[in-house]
C-alpha cells in the first residue's frame, strides 16, 4: 500500500511535501456528526465557524510516531489534493490563531501567522516564520514553517523528541477551502487504532462512501498500529451485529 511506503521513506524524501503520511484525527464521535465527520466544523458548532478555513493535521513516519488525540481514529490525507500553510513541530494552539475575516490574506495566514495576535501570551506567533531563523535549537519550536520548509519542521520535531523536549506529535495546517473543494479526493483511507473505536470510525467510513458514492476500493479503511515496526497500515474489514461492528485486519 502507499501509506506503508511513504511512512518508511518520508525522511528521506526529497518532495517536502511527502514527509510521511498526513493524518488527521476525529475531535468527537457524537451519533448525529457521523454524516459528515471529514468535514472542518463537522456539526456546524458556532464556537468553530472560524476555524473553517483550515484543516489540522499530523505527520508520522518511523521516527514520528505521536498522535494527537491517543487511539481516536481518524483519515488519511492526500499531500497532493491538498495546500500546505505552515507546519509546526509542536502543537501550536491553533484555534487562537484565527484570521478575521476567514482566509488566507497578505495579513493573515489562518492557524500559521497573524500580524494582530490574539493575546500577548500568543505574540510570538505573529511576527516571523522559523526559516527566518535558521533551524532552532530543541525547544525552540514557537514558530511556524513555510509550506516549502517542511523537511526542516520534520528535522526539528526529530531532535526535540531525541532531546525530550516538546509534544510527541507536529501540526501541519492544510487550506480548508482547498481541502473542502477537492473531496473526497483530499482523503485517502479511514482508519481505526483500537477496536473501541472501530465502530465509530467504520460508521463514519460508511457514511463518507454513501455520501460521494465511491467504493471502498477507493478510500479504503485500515487498521493503523504504530507499535508496529513495520507495516503500521493494514487492510481491515468490518461486519455490523446489531448495534456493535466488528472489524478485524
Amino acid at each position: 500500500m502507499w501509506w506503508q511506503a511513504q511512512f518508511h521513506l518520508g525522511r528521506k524524501n526529497a518532495d517536502p511535501m511527502q514527509p510521511g503520511v498526513f493524518v488527521r484525527q476525529f475531535e468527537t464521535y457524537n451519533a448525529h456528526d457521523f454524516e459528515d465527520m471529514w468535514v472542518p466544523c463537522f456539526g456546524d458548532y458556532e464556537w468553530c465557524m472560524p476555524l473553517k478555513d483550515r484543516v489540522s493535521a499530523s505527520i508520522i513516519n518511523t521516527a514520528i510516531r505521536g498522535l494527537f488525540k491517543g487511539d481516536n481514529g481518524g483519515y488519511v490525507i492526500s499531500a497532493s489534493r491538498n495546500e500546505m500553510l505552515c507546519a509546526w513541530a509542536v502543537d501550536a494552539g491553533s484555534v487562537n490563531l484565527v484570521c478575521q475575516p476567514p482566509g488566507k490574506s497578505p495579513d493573515c495566514v489562518p492557524g500559521c501567522m497573524v500580524k494582530a495576535a490574539p493575546s500577548d501570551k500568543d505574540s510570538y506567533r505573529a511576527h516571523a516564520w522559523c526559516e527566518s531563523y535558521g533551524l532552532p535549537a530543541p525547544g525552540d519550536t514557537l514558530c511556524p514553517w513555510g509550506p516549502s520548509h517542511v523537511s526542516e519542521m520534520v528535522q526539528q520535531h526529530e531532535k526535540n523528541r531525541k532531546a525530550r523536549t516538546g509534544a510527541l506529535y507536529n501540526e501541519v495546517i492544510l487550506d480548508g477551502g482547498h481541502y473542502l473543494r477537492n473531496l473526497p479526493y483530499s482523503i485517502e483511507a479511514f482508519y481505526y487504532t483500537s477496536d473501541e473505536t472501530s465502530n465509530h470510525v467504520w460508521r463514519a467510513h460508511q457514511a463518507f462512501l454513501k455520501a460521494y458514492s465511491i467504493p471502498a476500493s477507493r478510500v479504503p479503511l485500515l487498521r493503523l498500529d504504530l507499535s508496529r515496526e513495520t507495516d503500521p497500515f493494514m487492510p481491515s474489514k468490518c461486519n455490523q451485529a446489531g448495534d456493535d461492528t466488528i472489524c478485524w485486519s
